[in-house]
């Protein structure tokens, strides 16, 4: 008998420690220091899209150029909605990096804070170019309260114009 209340008060005791709140890393009400969940946690997610790309990258000049004429590359993310029964537009240009005209170096943008839905289906769009410009590294991510998550990584390796334009995209399911 007193093995089993010994038991019945540490599931109490044990219970009684519990931080109630929410559990769900990805949910806009995400509680650290929570271990019960409360049911405050929602299916909206708060989304920051990044670009940034490498500063390794390299310059390359034609022997009929001048060494002044500086090399250009950019980047840009760009996304849509494509759930069913969703009808919301996408945003267009909403991360630039790696802009690059004379003495213009942008190496890392974030978007603004986007509210998406948890199983969301979106279209992720990732254009950019490079002229005169070799081994451009750019990496895309989207921040999620605390996690972050790659969605693309890509290297550029041309050195000459006219240069390299790529258009690419992909399917991503909010977590």
């Amino acid at each position: 008998m007193k093995k089993f209340v010994f038991f019945i008060l540490s599931i109490l005791f044990l219970d009684s420690c519990a931080v109630e709140g929410c559990t769900d890393p990805y949910s806009k009400y995400y509680n650290v220091e929570a271990t019960k969940d409360d049911g405050t946690c929602t299916d909206e997610r708060s989304v920051i899209f990044s670009l940034e790309i490498d500063e390794n990258y390299s310059y390359s000049y034609p022997d009929t150029q001048s060494s002044s004429e500086q090399g250009s590359s950019d980047g840009y993310i760009s996304f849509e909605y494509i759930s069913p029964g969703l009808n919301q537009n996408g945003f267009s240009g909403v991360v630039v990096v790696g802009q690059q005209t004379g003495l213009d170096i942008v190496l890392y943008n974030e978007a603004n804070e986007i509210t998406l839905t948890k199983n969301d289906n979106i279209a992720i769009r990732f254009l950019g170019s490079s002229i005169r410009m070799g081994n451009i590294s750019y990496t895309a991510k989207a921040q999620i309260e605390d996690e972050e998550i790659i969605l693309f990584s890509k290297t550029l390796n041309n050195t000459t114009d006219p240069g390299i334009t790529w258009n690419e995209s992909k399917n991503w399911i909010v977590p």
